[in-house]
């Protein structure tokens, strides 16, 4: 199967070719690793549709799990998503330690199979991005409400074409109230991120403007940085422009 190129494997790595022009643009990459998933762990993640029995696809699972488990040895918690997919509105499901990574896979895989996002043929661990709590209140069970922005930018013209404010009230208010609680953090702090998105945009797009001179890609793609409690930009993740959430062909013309 030929790879999805919004898939970790076919971006991260051009990232950290370019990592130096990343780093001295003011960014910065989360330790990262990934896998590819054998065609037959693939098939197990969705076995009860395919009349798998339990021990088996339960044992191709486990030992392709324990064959990658010692990235653990470089911290005892990670941050786990497929290829394409990290399903982080169940947060809990991405944060995992040697013990639930397989749980927390599977569930990852299962959502991701049910929602047709794809990338259950790669697995990816990243860094976590550390948070501080008394400032930070979280959604998602679990996920840090931090700033986060997307930047569209044009790797053939080597140019940012515009952003937009990852945390948009009127596309994200109305899935986010479904859960009382998100809502009632969302009302208290959601002024707070608009209010960090407008004074740190024009820092973010400069950055990228800068730090994407160094990477060799090609076409448009959405381009997604996280500001964390210490002023440090993290660029988290990337993505085909055409399949973005707020690509807008319009606003590039």
């Amino acid at each position: 199967m030929e790879k999805n190129p919004n898939c970790f494997s076919q971006w991260f790595p051009k990232l950290e070719e370019g990592k130096l022009a990343i780093a001295k643009a003011g960014l910065k990459l989360p330790k990262s690793w990934w896998f590819d998933v054998p065609e037959i762990v693939q098939r197990s993640w969705f076995a009860y549709d395919s009349g798998m029995k339990y021990e088996e696809f339960n044992k191709y699972i486990s030992d392709f799990v324990d064959s990658i488990s010692f990235v653990f040895d470089e911290c005892s918690f990670m941050f786990n998503k497929n290829g394409t997919f990290s399903d982080k509105f169940d947060f809990d499901k991405c944060i995992s330690t040697r013990d639930t990574v397989k749980s927390h896979l599977m569930s990852i895989n299962y959502n991701s199979l049910c929602l047709s996002a794809g990338g259950i043929d790669e697995i990816v661990f990243r860094e976590v991005i550390r948070s501080d709590p008394e400032i930070t209140p979280t959604i998602y069970h679990g996920l840090p409400f931090r700033p986060e922005f997307r930047v569209f930018y044009d790797f053939d013209s080597n140019h940012a074409l515009y952003v937009h404010n990852y945390w948009d009230h009127d596309y994200c208010y109305e899935s986010i109230s479904r859960n009382a609680t998100d809502k009632i953090v969302w009302n208290a702090h959601h002024d707070y991120i608009d209010k960090m998105y407008e004074e740190h945009k024009k820092d973010v797009v400069n950055k990228i403007d800068l730090a994407m001179l160094g990477v060799n890609m090609t076409g448009k793609w959405s381009i997604d940085v996280l500001l964390d409690e210490w002023d440090n930009y993290w660029l988290i993740d990337m993505a085909k422009a055409e399949n973005s959430a707020y690509w807008n062909p319009k606003l590039v013309k």
